[in-house]
């Protein structure tokens, strides 16, 4: 898959999480219709790229913006 694609997608992920709040698996393969394989790479990705950012919410299951 190219690599634009791919930094369209975490720029987007980027941009969802300040805006909304928090973010999951569900959101960006609904968004970019990528499998969840690939979703939970992205997320990986942008966990490793902005780890300040975000953190992983076990009990809500989802990604949430660090206060």
């Amino acid at each position: 898959m190219s690599q634009w694609f791919r930094e369209t997608r975490l720029q987007w992920m980027r941009e969802s999480i300040g805006i909304f709040g928090h973010l999951n698996r569900e959101h960006i393969m609904r968004k970019f219709q990528v499998s969840p394989a690939q979703a939970a790479l992205d997320l990986g990705e942008a966990q490793r790229r902005w780890p300040d950012q975000f953190s992983y919410n076990a009990s809500a299951k989802r990604y949430e913006e660090r206060a």
